[in-house]
């Protein structure tokens, strides 16, 4: 919702444009380092208490955030916010998990982006016009509404899904053991890689495409949204021809189409701005193939990732998002410290996160038959 804001932020707050995308940086360092912690407590307490923890936190930091009188406090506020955010995404893809095999996790996390989808088409929007009508600040008093009815729906609709009867008691160690199998699993480890270069391509677009389509093209603040909005339909469009697909080709194939694709989309407007040929027209249509690819990216990836993990699919869902978000922020930190007024630092971070994915998805990743993946789950999970 904020990044419409981005410029008005900077010279509201005398912080330099990136500063203020070290903001983003902060929520994604805290989204990362915080589901370390939350997976292993939603697999001992449940997967609600830790969500009534983490929107706690999530209403009363962007509350803070509205009343922040300098960037760096807004940086430690937007930190502390992702810690309770990421409550979200780690029992979201674990109670999935709990469900579903990795034919339906796919299907499931698929469908998962076509509803958490409708928050970028829907929140610049939303940002730019409360931006206009009642300042940058009203934008965080609409980030606690929303928290607010977040907190009631979860408590009234969503099911507990983890069996406390098969849980262990919580030790550091054995949560240290944990992760060490995980990080000794190379499937798991080249899925997580792969899934989470995208990640942090596609996030560097996220943080530094407000001020380069603003300042550098001249789109205005209130229909950024607009550009936003039409990537992230992409995005859902291809996640549920995704969902459509994933019992008639195998996952791997899939990553690695769509994965090709994000490569194509990101070299080609790489070359043609070291060209000096780069218009609005190409990045508009460069972006949008470039974030629609995302939509079949994310749920494969994720989903083969989680295939193995199903005792402790908390810690596997926490591990694979700290991955995804430790890289994203230092994709964020790059192109924010790097800015310079053009699509460079941009294009050439997008292009190279792309790159990284697809020759850690051709030499860390063998193909596998859906049967054999589907077998190794029923086993895990019995």
């Amino acid at each position: 919702m904020y990044l419409p804001s981005f410029v008005l932020i900077a010279k509201d707050l005398q912080a330099s444009g990136g500063m203020v995308q070290l903001t983003l940086a902060g929520f994604f360092l805290g989204y990362a380092s915080g589901q370390l912690v939350c997976g292993p407590l939603s697999d001992r307490f449940g997967r609600k208490p830790l969500l009534y923890i983490g929107l706690g936190i999530f209403i009363s930091t962007s509350l803070g955030c509205m009343l922040a009188p300098n960037v760096l406090f807004l940086v430690g506020l937007r930190f502390l916010q992702g810690l309770g955010a990421c409550a979200g995404i780690v029992v979201g893809r674990a109670t999935i998990r709990d469900k579903c095999g990795p034919e339906e996790s796919a299907k499931a996390y698929s469908m998962m982006m076509l509803v958490s989808g409708l928050s970028p088409v829907l929140a610049p929007l939303l940002g730019g016009w409360t931006m206009l009508l009642f300042g940058w600040r009203a934008i965080f008093a609409v980030l606690v509404l929303g928290g607010l009815i977040c907190l009631v729906l979860m408590h009234f609709k969503l099911e507990e899904t983890l069996d406390r009867s098969k849980t262990a008691p919580f030790r550091v160690a054995a949560v240290a053991r944990q992760y060490g199998v995980l990080l000794g699993d190379r499937y798991f480890v080249a899925c997580a890689l792969c899934g989470g270069l995208i990640h942090a391509g596609v996030f560097a677009y996220v943080s530094s495409s407000p001020a380069i389509l603003i300042n550098a093209f001249g789109v205005p603040a209130q229909n950024y949204g607009l550009v936003f909005g039409a990537n992230a339909l992409g995005m859902i469009t291809v996640a549920q021809i995704n969902a459509r697909v994933v019992r008639r080709f195998p996952l791997e194939v899939l990553l690695q189409k769509a994965i090709a694709l994000m490569v194509a989309s990101a070299f080609f407007m790489l070359i043609l701005q070291l060209s000096g040929f780069n218009t609005l027209w190409v990045m508009l249509v460069g972006f949008f193939v470039f974030i629609s690819s995302f939509g079949a990216i994310a749920p494969n990836a994720s989903a083969l990732a989680m295939t193995k993990h199903g005792k402790y699919s908390g810690t596997a869902s926490a591990l694979l998002g700290a991955i995804h978000f430790s890289l994203s922020t230092v994709s964020c930190m790059v192109v924010s410290i790097w800015q310079d007024g053009t699509a460079l630092p941009l294009l050439t971070v997008a292009s190279l996160c792309a790159l990284a994915s697809m020759l850690v998805r051709y030499y860390m990743i063998q193909p596998r038959t859906i049967a054999k993946i589907s077998t190794e789950c029923s086993q895990t999970t019995t």
